[in-house]
């Protein structure tokens, strides 16, 4: 099976195309800025296969950047749309998780995600040889808590909150926790794919424009 992974919701963009879950090209970026195709066209290209020859994709929903996550899945109904892929998605934040455990990190883990008005998602895993396992499921903490974790927990996410928390250790998600994490998760339609966020909506509606 042709699968192309990318997730987008962390500072450093990641694309990958896998033939039988033995990834066959990657692209990673740190720049904000880079277009998504423009990523997406050199995997391809170096893998060999067009977009009509891909059979799935899986995408990191978040939590994370805004805009990163509607890309990818925006990307992904259009693609589903075109040519009848299948879809998976799947949290960014076990992604990372998972991640840490393909390099051989064990035991208590916690990882973190920017979630503004200084705070931060959370979500505790319990690592082993065998599996990945959620010790508390994804919340919202403030600084205070994560302050409080106890040293023996060893804290992971994007380099860019070290500044907030100096012993997070830098991980994103790699694209292949990503497909390793998809074979655990259904197929979607694309209308079904949505962001990983905790927060509610909320806004006011700006009222009616009066002319004259």
């Amino acid at each position: 099976m042709k699968t192309l992974a990318f997730d987008f919701s962390s500072g450093r963009r990641s694309v990958a195309m896998f033939q039988d879950d033995a990834c066959q090209s990657a692209e990673f970026t740190e720049d904000r800025k880079a277009g998504v195709f423009a990523m997406i066209e050199p995997v391809l290209a170096v893998a060999k296969i067009s977009r009509a020859e891909v059979d799935g994709i899986v995408l990191g929903l978040g939590p994370g950047s805004y805009t990163g996550i509607r890309q990818s899945i925006a990307i992904a109904q259009g693609w589903q749309l075109a040519t009848g892929v299948e879809l998976r998605g799947v949290s960014s934040v076990r992604a990372i998780a998972e991640t840490c455990r393909s390099q051989s990190v064990r035991g208590e883990i916690a990882v973190l995600v920017d979630a503004q008005r200084g705070e931060f998602y959370c979500e505790q895993f319990e690592l082993t040889d065998d599996a990945l396992c959620t010790g508390v499921e994804l919340r919202i903490v403030d600084q205070s808590f994560v302050d409080s974790l106890p040293k023996t927990i060893r804290l992971f996410g994007s380099g860019a909150l070290q500044q907030r928390v100096p012993r997070l250790e830098s991980m994103h998600p790699d694209p292949a926790s990503l497909v390793s994490l998809a074979h655990t998760t259904g197929h979607l339609p694309g209308e079904k794919l949505e962001p990983i966020y905790l927060r509610e909506t909320a806004f006011k509606k700006a009222a009616p424009t009066r002319f004259g």
